[in-house]
């Protein structure tokens, strides 16, 4: 596929009338981010969504309202027409594999899904092939070189904007409302995000992966947690990566640890992030984007030397820099809860320039200005 998609670009002019957008999992991250605040400033643009299940397509063209929005399964004739003919397209991972777009005209934006703190791409041992790009972003000057490491893209060509997807921290969430919850009945809810130690995509195990666990939880700890949950009055969703081996595991279910697997998360992440009272993670980036908000952050994680000589940071002294502690045993996460939550995060301009809801605002500035 991706042989011929190089080919046929030769032969298909673009349009900078059309962008085109695709992400993992489908109709999230930073590409809807973008999206959600630019199509109804840009009525004269098509925009295109290229996703990968079927399933999801009606289910996308049932919540877009706007009538420059077409969305199509990427695989289709109509998904490739629409992405042969893109002037602009804005991905989160990549598509369609080992195209080549360099010579196409087409602009490929590289959004991302977060900001790197593990080695990825370029940045990765043994690294040979990584998804075509011509832009990228970034969150500041740090990420900015290490975005630029990643993807071997100089400073020009990447883009100091923030991330889209951090827009929709401050946009309401209908995530209660759908479930019935009645979120002003907690003295505090908060989210729970680790990232995979086992990936059911890549066939990969990064730091201490423990079967039908969550992290270093058995199932007995999860009871006990939900149980002092209940004395705190205290609600915790556990929105699991969708990468993560737990997607296929059934985990019981608890009255106050909500654990939410993908098939069943049918709202958007980050409003539901910034809703939140405070974030409970580990290596994933969200923290980057959490502190943003300056509400209390808790790192639940036990692996940090497995992690480090494994996958590896792309900052070393990384664990130093975390705006709040480490919580490696089920005392310590009890103990954050029922002590912590009245501490903020320690906010830096080292890892977010910007703390408002622009990023997509400065992007769109910046769209009529790029050029290979």
């Amino acid at each position: 596929m991706d042989r011929i998609l190089s080919f046929l670009m030769w032969f298909f002019p673009v349009s900078k009338k059309i962008w085109a957008f695709n992400s993992y999992p489908d109709f999230t991250d930073n590409p809807y981010g973008f999206f959600y605040k630019t199509v109804s400033k840009r009525p004269d643009i098509l925009f295109v969504w290229l996703v990968s299940d079927s399933s999801t397509v009606a289910r996308v063209r049932s919540q877009v309202k706007e009538k420059n929005v077409v969305v199509y399964r990427k695989h289709s004739l109509l998904g490739i027409w629409y992405f042969l003919r893109a002037g602009y397209l804005f991905i989160s991972h990549g598509i369609f594999g080992k195209y080549n777009a360099g010579r196409s005209g087409k602009i490929v934006v590289n959004l991302w899904h977060g900001m790197p703190l593990k080695r990825i791409c370029y940045m990765e041992p043994q690294t040979e092939w990584v998804t075509y790009t011509d832009f990228t972003i970034a969150t500041s000057p740090l990420f900015q070189d290490i975005m630029g490491q990643s993807f071997r893209k100089d400073m020009a060509h990447t883009l100091v904007v923030g991330q889209p997807r951090n827009d929709l921290l401050f946009e309401k969430t209908d995530f209660f409302e759908k479930r019935k919850i009645d979120r002003g009945a907690y003295k505090k809810v908060g989210i729970w995000l680790p990232t995979y130690r086992y990936s059911i995509v890549q066939q990969r195990t990064d730091g201490v992966f423990h079967e039908d666990q969550l992290l270093f939880l058995t199932v007995k700890d999860l009871e006990k947690l939900n149980e002092f949950l209940v004395k705190e009055n205290v609600l915790i969703v556990v929105k699991l990566h969708p990468m993560d081996c737990l997607q296929k595991t059934d985990l019981p279910v608890f009255s106050n640890l909500l654990i939410v697997k993908q098939k069943d998360f049918d709202s958007q992440l980050y409003p539901l992030l910034g809703s939140c009272d405070f974030l409970l993670t580990d290596y994933s980036s969200v923290w980057l984007d959490y502190e943003i908000l300056n509400k209390p952050i808790g790192f639940v994680c036990d692996d940090f030397e497995e992690y480090k000589k494994g996958r590896g940071f792309t900052i070393p002294d990384i664990v130093d820099m975390l705006p709040g502690p480490i919580l490696d045993s089920l005392e310590e996460i009890e103990k954050f809860i029922s002590e912590g939550l009245s501490n903020t995060a320690r906010t830096s301009s080292t890892f977010n320039q910007f703390k408002d809801n622009c990023s997509s605002e400065r992007l769109l500035s910046l769209l009529p200005s790029l050029s290979k």
